[in-house]
């Protein structure tokens, strides 16, 4: 009932990353380094030794792009994000969808239907779908939805928020009757 501290330290400091948990072990993916340069490194460590060793590097430099643990053992997954080489370049901004599996880092049939980043995604337990909400290439962000089916691969648009949202925080939940709804915040 609170939080601890862990006496341990990233192996390559990042900020504007990817993060999941797969298989008992925490996936660092991309993001940028000191000095603010993009990096396609990724950085794994195991929760039960805590040590850190490197993983299989993104095919580019991406940030701003979110990471999730696919249900099932399917492999994490990153979405959208950029590259950065100007800022507020649009070309820059990526809608592809990458999946680490066990022979690397391979594009899904299809990408998101919109180029984004700095989105919101929730991963729906029940139906096993990953949906990608909100975010932005420039402001004042969208109001987008997608959705992610990992036995078709892939994307589909979903909706519309009811106000543009960038930077949302989103979860899956579940109500007493057993109906999964997203919560976005």
């Amino acid at each position: 009932k609170s939080w601890i501290t862990w006496n341990i330290s990233m192996s390559t400091p990042r900020t504007n990353y990817g993060a999941a948990i797969y298989n008992d072990e925490l996936y660092l993916v991309g993001g940028q380094t000191n000095g603010g340069k993009s990096t396609a490194t990724v950085d794994i460590l195991n929760l039960q030794t805590m040590k850190w060793r490197s993983g299989p590097p993104l095919p580019y430099v991406l940030m701003g792009h979110r990471v999730v643990s696919l249900l099932g053992n399917q492999g994490i997954m990153a979405i959208g994000g950029f590259t950065f080489s100007k800022i507020y370049h649009r070309t820059d901004f990526h809608n592809e969808t990458l999946i680490l599996g066990d022979d690397g880092w391979k594009k899904t049939k299809t990408g998101l239907p919109y180029r984004v980043s700095d989105f919101g995604v929730a991963v729906a337990k029940q139906s096993n779908l990953v949906y990608a909400i909100g975010g932005a290439m420039t402001f004042p962000g969208y109001a987008h939805v997608a959705v992610y089916n990992p036995e078709t691969k892939e994307w589909a648009h979903a909706g519309q928020l009811n106000v543009p949202r960038s930077y949302a925080a989103c979860t899956c939940i579940i109500d007493k009757a057993g109906k999964e709804s997203l919560l976005v915040i």
